[in-house]
């Protein structure tokens, strides 16, 4: 991604700070962190963002600082994607591509809340939707349950098995509006960018 190190979210390495921890029911069954026939259902559910945005540069605001950064949404009801509403500020385009590679769509962001750090974002263009399938959102978080983290990554859907850590109430928009976030182990890298977490049967 082509962000400047000071405007990285925390990417954790053994630590994950997941505030889209979006959980649902699928068997378990990944073998070398890519989709197994289990994990492959999901390929229907999980998209990809790219987003490039102006960044303002405060000390010579007459000269902004184009920047893109990919991150994951996960389709969760019908022409909604959820993900984070981290770096769609000063966008200047969105675009969704669903099965981790092929054609972009234009998106818009239809909601988009910055002290929950959560949006949706949709696309007017029927091509893209046909083929995708809404997550079934779990009614609450299992503790021992088999936590996998999903992201698309060169074509292929990745999973990497996560355990649970603690839940904690923290500020990770660096605003007022503190809330519930889930923290897992994991030993997944790069990651922190909206990527779905799911549990087996929940």
């Amino acid at each position: 991604e082509d962000l400047w190190p000071s405007e990285r979210p925390p990417l954790m390495k053994t630590r994950l700070l997941l505030v889209l921890a979006l959980l649902s029911g699928l068997t378990t069954g990944v073998t070398g962190g890519t989709a197994t026939a289990v994990v492959r259902a999901w390929e229907r559910s999980v998209v990809t963002l790219d987003i490039t945005r102006n960044q303002p540069d405060f000390l010579q605001p007459w000269s902004g600082r184009p920047q893109t950064l990919v991150k994951s949404g996960l389709v969760v009801g019908e022409r909604e994607i959820l993900t984070t509403a981290y770096g769609l500020e000063n966008r200047t385009l969105v675009r969704m591509q669903k099965g981790g590679r092929g054609e972009r769509f234009h998106a818009q962001v239809r909601w988009i809340d910055y002290p929950a750090n959560l949006a949706i974002v949709t696309s007017t263009n029927g091509a893209f939707w046909k083929g995708l399938k809404p997550a079934l959102l779990a009614a609450g978080a299992e503790q021992d349950g088999n936590l996998q983290v999903l992201r698309w990554r060169s074509g292929n859907l990745e999973a990497r098995r996560a355990e649970f850590n603690r839940f904690t109430v923290s500020n990770p928009s660096a605003t007022d509006a503190a809330h519930t976030v889930l923290e897992l182990n994991s030993e997944i890298e790069g990651a922190g960018w909206a990527e779905p977490v799911v549990s087996g049967r929940q």
